[in-house]
């Protein structure tokens, strides 16, 4: 108040304490966050580390997720330090169960009251002495600062699935209601968050079983045919999708082959790969083209309201044409290795089904040399890298290296060796190496090196099949060319590299072959093992020469 001439005879004033207001929206925003956080995977490991993230050192200088194991026991599930050194420390607990589950103290006792604790410094330690009974596993403990800690039941869904300690270093430390206030509610949404990610993640191994059993285990044989699968899951169970592969005879010369991928994961896509893989079969079955096929598949696809995205190649592979005529539904392009030279992508395109309602498919046809191999693949092969364009190479190189014979498990092989441990999304591979109907006379140039040893005998046992040989002479032959090929690998190039040529015919009856290099021949000291090749060519062939010169070496023989 002003007196008359303006000087203040009087002073009133309010004064409000806004900072318990202000700590309640403060808590809020951070709940607000955690629900942010927690709904950003589905992904149970992820979701344990962001609880730890969340929860240091916003409200404490550690602490630990335990949860109920299908054997009621308590596990420790992740672990968090505001110090690196000992967060290490505290990660040799993770995964393990170090707590006595029967314990009447701590976090036992937590979980059977589904009721918060907060202990003060000696309780805490009185905690670990009496629940931790591993010298070891408390020396950790005590490392990691027992001061004052909070245990949290973290309950959803009315079942309380395991407990959050908050710890803090200081003994002398202790939390206001409203800290453990927003401690429970935290703990409730990362229970409920734990909760949801583990149905998703059965729902995922469902998805995962059922895909492997809907795949087929075996595929059809034919004498002029060689088929070859692989299917492989995604790392995580959460990717897991609706990839395929398919083969089956539509009549004595010619097989149908498919392969697709269901856009999606889950149950969902694996039952919408088995209908795409029934709906193709039933109409190649009744003899449509393949472009037909895939545009019937297509149809019956888009029937539903809510459908998926398939992509995927049809084809079928006439036997006495040696042709492979197919369509593309938005497909990566099938590749071809033929037996001598380089492999190259055929062509693919096309619209994934599910687009378009009157979508039209291109039919292509390829022929195919003899034993060349076609394959088909499903696009995890190649974008688990950022660089497409470089792991397409690396599949064409791979398979004009051969590598696919270097096993009797040929799309395995090759599946391994381009994906190299590093994967992402799952993967089906599918192969097909075509025989002639007649052994003609062929010639398979190979690098020198003991790889090649093995492929050399996979296509002679091809040869052999084509020549109808018994399994005597087929033995015999098999044996005669890999001791051929062993020793153009050991002594032609003096440890330089170079190439080899196989030859192979046949004249009245008899197979001949030719192992030819272009080295200089060097005598080796026999070991145990080798040393004996030239005696087992003798020993398993009806004829053999050996010619040297300065232009190589040529190993002729006849079985």
């Amino acid at each position: 108040m002003h007196a008359k001439d303006g000087s203040v005879v009087r002073f009133f004033a309010t004064a409000t304490d806004i900072n318990d207001r202000k700590r309640l929206e403060e808590c809020e925003r951070f709940l607000s966050h955690v629900s942010e956080v927690l709904a950003s995977t589905l992904d149970g490991r992820e979701v344990l580390q962001k609880i730890t993230e969340l929860c240091v050192p916003e409200f404490a200088d550690w602490c630990q997720v335990q949860s109920i194991s299908s054997e009621d026991e308590l596990v420790v599930e992740a672990v968090r330090h505001s110090d690196p050194e000992l967060n290490k420390r505290l990660e040799n607990l993770v995964g393990r169960s170090v707590i006595v589950r029967n314990s009447f103290f701590g976090s036992p006792q937590v979980l059977r009251q589904a009721q918060s604790r907060a202990l003060d410094h000696d309780a805490t330690l009185r905690a670990v002495r009496e629940n931790v009974p591993d010298p070891e596993d408390r020396a950790i403990y005590e490392e990691a600062g027992l001061g004052t800690a909070l245990i949290v039941p973290m309950v959803a869904r009315g079942r309380t699935r395991g407990t959050l300690h908050l710890v803090n270093v200081d003994p002398a430390s202790c939390r206001s209601g409203l800290t453990v206030e927003v401690a429970e509610e935290l703990a409730h949404r990362a229970a409920l968050a734990i909760d949801n990610s583990r149905l998703y993640e059965q729902e995922q191994r469902i998805a995962s079983t059922l895909q492997r059993a809907l795949l087929p285990a075996h595929l059809p044989s034919h004498p002029r045919i060689e088929l070859s699968f692989a299917y492989r899951p995604a790392e995580r169970e959460s990717r897991v999708g609706g990839d395929w592969y398919d083969a089956f005879a539509i009549s004595n010369g010619e097989m149908a082959i498919s392969i697709g991928d269901v856009g999606g994961h889950g149950l969902e896509a694996s039952v919408a790969m088995n209908a795409a893989r029934q709906a193709l079969r039933l109409s190649a079955l009744e003899g449509l083209s393949p472009a037909r096929t895939l545009r019937r598949a297509n149809t019956a696809l888009m029937l539903n309201d809510e459908h998926p995205l398939i992509t995927a190649i049809h084809g079928i592979l006439d036997i006495e044409r040696s042709t492979f005529r197919y369509s593309c539904a938005g497909h990566p392009p099938p590749a071809v290795a033929p037996l001598s030279g380089v492999a190259r992508y055929i062509e693919g395109g096309g619209i994934p089904m599910g687009v378009e309602l009157d979508a039209t498919f291109p039919t292509r046809e390829v022929k195919l040399e003899p034993y060349a191999t076609l394959l088909l693949y499903t696009d995890g092969l190649l974008e688990f890298d950022r660089n497409i364009e470089r792991e397409s190479a690396r599949l064409l190189e791979a398979l004009s290296e051969r590598v696919h014979d270097t096993s009797s498990d040929g799309a395995g092989r090759l599946l391994r060796h381009v994906l190299n441990n590093r994967q992402l999304d799952d993967i089906a591979v599918l192969s097909a190496t075509i025989l002639p109907a007649r052994p003609e006379t062929v010639e398979l140039k190979l690098p020198a090196a003991p790889s090649s040893a093995t492929i050399a005998r996979r296509f002679v046992s091809r040869y052999a099949r084509v020549a109808q040989l018994g399994p005597e002479r087929t033995f015999d032959l098999v044996l005669a060319v890999g001791e051929a090929v062993a020793n153009a690998v050991e002594h032609a190039y003096l440890g330089a590299s170079g190439d080899f040529v196989l030859r192979l015919s046949t004249n009245d009856g008899k197979i001949l072959g030719e192992v030819q290099d272009l080295g200089t021949w060097r005598e080796g000291r026999p070991s145990p093992e080798r040393g004996r090749g030239l005696a087992i060519l003798r020993a398993t062939t009806r004829r053999l020469e050996l010619n040297r010169s300065s232009h190589g070496t040529i190993v002729a023989f006849a079985v």
